[in-house]
């Protein structure tokens, strides 16, 4: 059995917001993209930006993992901002996805 301090998880806490401000700025260069009709590079930072924000959950689900196993309970605010942060980024993904059927027509999942 793993344990995981209240340090550990504000550094995995950061990973995450730097995963999810990679995947913004990725996501900001796609819309303008879109905006151009650039159909390639839209698509190319939109999927950069998925993987960001993919590997923002794989710390997150590792966080989560490591304080099940713990005795008692560690909350980090830190970690809460994470969480609030790369859920803003991936809600702003799906948007971005909506809007862009709408710009360019047809589906693009």
């Amino acid at each position: 059995m793993s344990t995981i301090t209240l340090d550990q998880l504000n550094e995995d806490a950061m990973k995450i917001i730097l995963h999810a401000g990679d995947a913004k700025l990725l996501l900001n260069e796609a819309f303008t993209a879109l905006s151009k009709k650039q159909e390639k590079e839209f698509h190319q930072k939109m999927n950069e930006a998925q993987q960001k924000i993919i590997e923002g959950h794989k710390v997150q689900t590792k966080c989560l993992q490591a304080q099940m196993e713990l005795s008692e309970n560690i909350f980090s605010v830190l970690l809460a901002h994470a969480q609030d942060t790369i859920m803003t980024v991936k809600s702003e993904y799906e948007m971005i996805e909506k809007i862009s059927m709408l710009y360019l027509g047809g589906s693009h999942e």
